[in-house]
């Protein structure tokens, strides 16, 4: 087993000389475990307090002496490699609360030995929660017996973005793996292909105890550097066997770069894959700073660290989205071109609403981070001293921290904007796009009518020079027929008597329907021209005379029983009744279709005429219309003709 991974060492043998630590240290670790068991099903607990053999990573923990200590010099880091060591430490350098000495102290802790989260636990009154909650991915809030929220400056967890590459995964990979740094598990169901870029969230947690008016001490929980890949599969799950860790990478950025100001000689670039606990460790033991009687004045380093972490990744989601926008604006061209840039439009909308989602679970993690770092207000309550050159109130320095998460706030919302935006070009794009080939296919398929019309009419030229070539076969036949049916012989009639009702009848069958169409052309022509007639007609009716009007009528009656027209009944009839109302017995001698003794005429049916001596003429239905007042008979009495309706 190699120096990077151990098993961690038992607490009855860890605490076997200490009565008091072993009793607390037991009772620390099944409310642990009982915590653990209430949240995760058994198959998801990950935890330090896992009793098995599994070899773990080795953390690391490292112990400042920011003020007050008689036994180190100010800022040195101490490092122990057992929790025996570290109890040890604190029974030497104990200061009791009533006491007007201060000490603070800052406590690094890289990964998590059940026996050190045992002893800073019950030494600082930390629950397990705090612990478990940075091995798994969910918030905690801490609340008092009256449920009452502890302040932000006692507690927090914050989320760190990091980018790492996939190297070719091997045999044993294939499928789901859990990704791991150090002991902590960072994500589950990964499934990444190999060579690719694979974003991830590291983590930092802060706990703070206040021993007395101006003594503290603050514990910093962050994840090791290395992280890598373990398969989901039970029998594969020893760290020290298949663990594949991942490579450190910068995704490409040139619109954003961190330098490191460092002089006389080094200006480094910086970036967010560096490892928290070295950062720490360096910060503070060449640090100057003057910490306030508030144990949050010890995340001064690492709030930097965040702040910057968060600054690469805004800075690359914005770099991103910008990308995207400028590659989705190319012109697609011919419908040609829109087929086969189809999928890649696709795969950016999508990536777009990828990158949405995670912009928006950004801004919720920053909101996290400035209620969490106190950049929500515009003041602090923190009473704080001066940074390493020159003097500084608490508050300008708050204020400077909200004013820098505020902009970073501030871009991600613009990003969010201008994203928001990309698809709805995205959508009117699509629709343009759709419109588009709708139009192109209207046009080949108005092409393809067309195209088939040439056949068609290539066809029918085909078949008139077939009608053509009948005659030609017809009397090919007629020359190559022999013996009784040759021409000229006895039989030949038989081939005609055939032959014509035969060809007839196909001709009169292929060509019915276009006499047919013809004949109804030409009788509505006919009928459209009567009509111009009738109507011009019955313009200058009413400024004739009688006699006139009645020639007319007559004229009328016979064009339409020569053609077979019908009026209708009703009309037929209502003119009638009303024409014979309108006789008077002047007109009824003169007219010739009354008998010349001046017979009276009377109404029987609706079609019926009785005479005076009880004879009945019944009037041909929709024979003929007489206009109000008008005459069929000519004015010339001498040539009067009887008249039969």
């Amino acid at each position: 087993m190699g120096l990077e991974f151990y098993i961690p060492e038992k607490a009855e043998k860890c605490w076997a000389g200490d009565p008091y630590m072993l009793e607390k240290a037991e009772s620390y670790g099944n409310q642990a475990r009982e915590f653990s068991d209430s949240l995760f099903s058994s198959s998801m607990i990950n935890h330090p307090w896992i009793d098995n053999d599994v070899p773990r990573c080795v953390p690391r923990l490292c112990l400042f002496e920011l003020e007050g200590s008689s036994l180190q010099s100010k800022n040195q880091p101490q490092h122990f490699q057992s929790a025996r060591d570290l109890r040890s430490y604190f029974m030497k350098s104990r200061v009791d609360q009533s006491s007007s000495k201060t000490q603070k102290r800052l406590i690094i802790l890289e990964d998590i030995d059940p026996r050190f989260a045992e002893l800073l636990g019950v030494v600082l009154e930390i629950p397990p929660a705090f612990f478990i909650s940075h091995h798994q991915k969910f918030t905690l809030s801490i609340v008092d017996k009256t449920h009452a929220q502890m302040k932000t400056s006692k507690c927090w967890k914050v989320i760190i973005p990091r980018y790492s590459a996939v190297n070719s995964l091997g045999v044993n990979y294939k499928g789901f793996c859990d990704l791991f740094s150090g002991n902590f598990i960072r994500g589950s169901k990964v499934n990444h292909l190999a060579g690719g870029i694979l974003h991830y969230e590291s983590m930092m947690s802060y706990w703070g105890q206040q021993l007395g008016e101006s003594s503290w001490t603050a514990v910093l929980l962050v994840d090791p550097p290395k992280f890598y890949l373990l398969p989901e599969k039970v029998h594969l799950r020893d760290t020290s066997q298949n663990a594949m860790y991942l490579v450190d990478t910068r995704p490409e950025n040139p619109s954003f770069q961190q330098v490191l100001l460092d002089p006389p000689n080094s200006y480094t670039i910086t970036s967010n894959r560096g490892c928290m606990f070295d950062f720490l460790t360096a910060a503070h033991q060449e640090s100057s700073y003057e910490y306030s009687g508030n144990h949050f004045s010890a995340t001064i380093y690492a709030r930097n660290f965040v702040r910057a972490a968060w600054e690469a990744e805004i800075a690359r989601i914005r770099n991103s989205s910008y990308k995207l926008v400028d590659a989705s604006r190319e012109n697609d061209g011919s419908i040609e071109a829109i087929q086969l840039n189809d999928r890649r439009i696709a795969e950016g909308y999508q990536i777009l609403i990828r990158e949405r989602i995670f912009l928006r679970f950004s801004r919720r993690e920053v909101a996290i981070i400035m209620r969490a770092f106190q950049c929500e207000r515009e003041s602090s309550h923190l009473n704080s001293g001066g940074c390493q050159k020159g003097k500084s109130s608490s508050i300008e320095e708050i204020e400077q921290e909200s004013s820098i998460w505020r902009f970073l706030d501030k871009e991600l919302e613009i990003t969010e904007i201008q994203i928001n935006q990309h698809m709805e070009e995205y959508a009117q794009r699509a629709a343009l796009n759709e419109a588009y080939a709708n139009k192109l296919q209207t046009f080949e398929a108005n092409k393809q009518t067309m195209a088939a019309n040439r056949q068609a009419r290539s066809a029918g030229q085909l078949t008139k020079i077939a009608t053509a070539v009948v005659p030609s076969t017809v009397v090919a036949s007629i020359f190559s027929m022999g013996g009784n049916f040759a021409a000229g012989e006895k039989l030949f009639l038989v081939y005609w008597a055939i032959s014509l009702p035969v060809t007839l009848a196909l001709l009169i069958w292929v060509l019915h329907e276009d006499i047919s169409k013809v004949w109804s052309q030409l009788a509505d022509r006919r009928r459209s021209k009567e009509r111009k007639f009738d109507d011009s007609e019955s313009g200058t009716s009413d400024r004739e005379p009688d006699s006139t009007r009645s020639k007319r009528n007559w004229r009328k009656l016979l064009r339409r029983r020569r053609k077979g027209a019908t009026v209708d009944e009703e009309n037929v009839t209502d003119s009638h009744s009303h024409s014979i109302r309108e006789w008077s017995p002047r007109t009824a001698r003169s007219d010739p279709i009354i008998p010349a003794d001046n017979r009276s005429l009377q109404m029987i049916s609706l079609n019926s005429i009785e005479l005076e001596d009880g004879f009945l003429r019944t009037a041909r239905t929709n024979s003929f219309a007489v206009g109000e007042g008008s005459s069929i008979i000519p004015e010339n009495l001498e040539t009067k003709k009887r008249n039969t309706l």
